[in-house]
């Protein structure tokens, strides 16, 4: 909604606002759906809106119940059919402009019939009110007088302060540097988000409308414990059927909005994600469409600037090193203090914690590609969390600790510890088995040893090293870390018993 008084440039405005929303479906209001029939249509501009004497309390009653009706048929036939085709609706002045301005449609008053059938009404998920001092709002347009302006200017401001889906504009500056601020802002100050799974525990902070934005925004994780899976299913589940609405708004946190803000296209929104460190998250940028536009790190501190920093230049050195079936996600923008890449469609995979030849090939061939002698590239967190299936073969993500002097297998073996530390699978067993030549992990050794030059029989001195040396550099005080640095412990036991 665009709303203010007369000579603030609404229309202007509005017009501006259809153009960006295109090239989708796009609604133009003023004032009022018209499903409706009015009494009068007026042809070209209104000169003296305050002509015609006001029509007493019960007219005026009557009038108001009949627009609040026109505004219902017309939400239900002319507007949410744009907005569930994935269009903007534009509306100009709107019911709030009855209450500041009765006069110009003859209303006597009726500022508490008119708050509770508002009530009622579906609420613009944005409304931009536009606000300048009178003397430019006369020099623009002089259809009221002079007191009568600065009484509708002081109750717009009003109104826009006191309500969240409100923000306030100056009027005098250009629609072109106001309305990508506008939209911005707009896509951010209404309460439409929802957190999961609790307010308490907000991991993750949704759309809360539109459905299939909080659809998209699910994607925001992906799943690779059962539990996780149930869970991502079920919240899938209550999203598809609405119950989103029903919890209570919330928001993502202030300084990741202002960070993503300039990257969140006219009309879009964005899921967050926490992170495992405080002062960090990752968004997902979806645009009017629900569509995922970019998946954006960002870090409030300096450590986590400078990862973010290292990831970009690694993506960009050891990216186009990845043979197929690997590949890594494209660079989008990288500042201080931000990462974005382009958005990967991962697929749902039932069991993400084991490795495929092909995969352990790949990582083999990028190992002997950096062209040294002991070391070679290396992923260096190459865990089932960071490798997605896709339709078109595995996207590896989470660049910041690569480097050229890695030691060979140990990006197979970071896959198979930390699955099995963090998700249960494979067991010792069938990693010790996979050691002797066994199993779809022996098979992922050797293929590994092919494509990378080294001898496959090395692999069990090369595990002991890995475990020892990542065990390391685990921080005892995190949960996560405690369950890698016992499951180390007892492969090295079982090592010990075995060679």
């Amino acid at each position: 909604m665009v709303a203010g008084p007369d000579g603030s440039g609404k229309s202007h405005v509005a017009s501006v606002l259809c153009d960006a929303a295109a090239p989708g479906p796009v609604l133009h209001l003023h004032h009022r759906p018209r499903v409706l029939p009015g009494k009068t249509r007026h042809e070209g501009p209104v000169t003296d809106p305050h002509r015609d004497p006001p029509y007493g309390p019960g007219a005026s009653a009557l009038k108001l119940v009949y627009l609040y009706l026109d505004y219902v048929l017309g939400w239900l036939l002319r507007v949410r059919p744009v907005v569930r085709a994935g269009g903007t609706v534009v509306l100009e002045r709107g019911w709030e402009d009855l209450a500041v301005d009765p006069r110009r449609y003859r209303l006597t008053a009726r500022p508490r019939l008119h708050r509770l059938l508002g009530l009622l009404l579906p609420r613009p998920d944005r409304s931009i009110v536009l606000a300048a001092p009178v003397e430019e709002l006369l020099a623009r347009k002089a259809e009221l007088p002079a007191e009568e302006l600065a009484r509708q200017n002081a109750r717009w401001r009003r109104l826009a302060r006191s309500r969240r889906r409100m923000l306030l504009w100056d009027a005098r500056q250009p629609p072109e540097d106001v309305l990508p601020f506008a939209f911005e802002r707009a896509a951010t100050a209404a309460a439409q988000w929802v957190a999961l799974p609790t307010a308490r525990d907000a991991r993750f902070v949704l759309p809360r409308t539109p459905r299939r934005a909080s659809l998209a925004g699910l994607r925001i994780h992906r799943p690779v414990s059962p539990r996780a899976l149930a869970m991502w299913a079920a919240a899938g589940t209550v999203t598809r059927v609405g119950a989103l609405r029903v919890l209570t708004p919330t928001r993502p946190a202030a300084w990741v909005l202002d960070a993503v803000g300039d990257l969140v296209p006219p009309g879009g929104t964005v899921a967050t994600a926490r992170s495992n460190h405080a002062g960090r998250a990752l968004v997902l940028v979806l645009d009017r469409h629900a569509r995922a536009q970019l998946v954006v790190k960002v870090s409030a501190d300096e450590v986590g600037q400078a990862q973010l920093a290292r990831e970009a230049a690694n993506l960009q050195r050891f990216g186009p090193l990845l043979p197929a079936p690997l590949w890594a996600p494209e660079l989008r923008h990288a500042d201080p203090g931000r990462l974005a890449t382009a958005p990967v469609r991962w697929r749902v995979c039932a069991d993400p914690w084991r490795l495929h030849p092909d995969v352990a090939a790949a990582l083999g061939a990028f190992h002997r590609a950096s062209g040294r002698g002991a070391g070679g590239n290396g992923h260096g967190d190459m865990a089932p969390w960071n490798l997605l299936p896709t339709r078109d073969g595995w996207c590896l993500v989470d660049w910041e600790v690569a480097d050229d002097e890695r030691p060979p297998f140990e990006d197979v073996f970071h896959f198979l510890v930390q699955g099995s530390a963090l998700l249960g699978r494979p067991d010792l067993t069938t990693v010790l088995h996979g050691l002797d030549g066994g199993g779809w992990v022996g098979a992922c050794l050797r293929a590994y040893a092919d494509a990378a030059g080294v001898r496959v029989g090395d692999a069990p001195v090369e595990f002991r090293r890995y475990l020892e040396a990542s065990g390391a550099t685990l921080d005892p005080t995190r949960a996560d870390a405690r369950r890698g640095v016992s499951a180390r412990r007892a492969f090295l036991e079982a090592l010990e018993r075995r060679y």
